[in-house]
């Protein structure tokens, strides 16, 4: 098993996830911007003052709100973001998983096959050689041997045969 297969983040190659958390701007606050216009009228004229002041608080609860709502779409867009980057590793390392399953399959099948071709040849050639003590003629086993010899080395060709096609095929 190559390193690619074993280690599945080498291969997906990940990026760290960044979270970036706004910070806020400290601003003077407006009643100290307005706060000469408010003691002049305060002296002169008490109810228009007290009309600036309300004006005012309402600007600011206004711009407060502003800026919660800011502030929680950049958060919902960050959890969004973050949400969606945990399922395409997830995704990356279910499908290395199932790809890493498939390749076992495949390989445990190739091993069954092989065991499977093992004992029928020697089977035969077991069976050649019996039936050649009984009729005191071994050619018949030597034809059984050769044969399975060129059958195991024609396997072997084209096994490696195949396995440099898969390799060319993944560079």
């Amino acid at each position: 098993m190559t390193d690619e297969q074993s280690n599945p983040t080498n291969s997906s190659k990940l990026q760290p996830v960044e979270i970036i958390t706004p910070t806020l701007i400290q601003r003077p606050s407006p009643l100290a911007e307005f706060a000469p216009e408010v003691r002049a009228y305060l002296s002169q004229n008490p109810e228009v003052a007290g009309q600036i002041l309300i004006t005012v608080l309402e600007g600011l609860k206004v711009e407060q709100e502003i800026k919660r709502q800011e502030l929680t779409l950049v958060a919902d867009r960050q959890r969004q973001e973050f949400d969606l980057r945990s399922k395409e590793l997830d995704n990356k390392a279910n499908l290395e998983t199932i790809r890493e399953t498939r390749l076992a399959e495949a390989t445990q099948s190739s091993r069954n096959t092989t065991r499977l071709i093992i004992g029928a040849i020697s089977f035969a050639f077991a069976t050649s050689v019996g039936c050649g003590v009984f009729i005191k003629d071994f050619s018949l086993a030597d034809k059984v041997f050769t044969g399975a010899m060129a059958a195991l080395g024609g396997s072997g060709l084209a096994a490696l045969n195949q396995k440099k096609d898969q390799d060319a095929e993944k560079k």
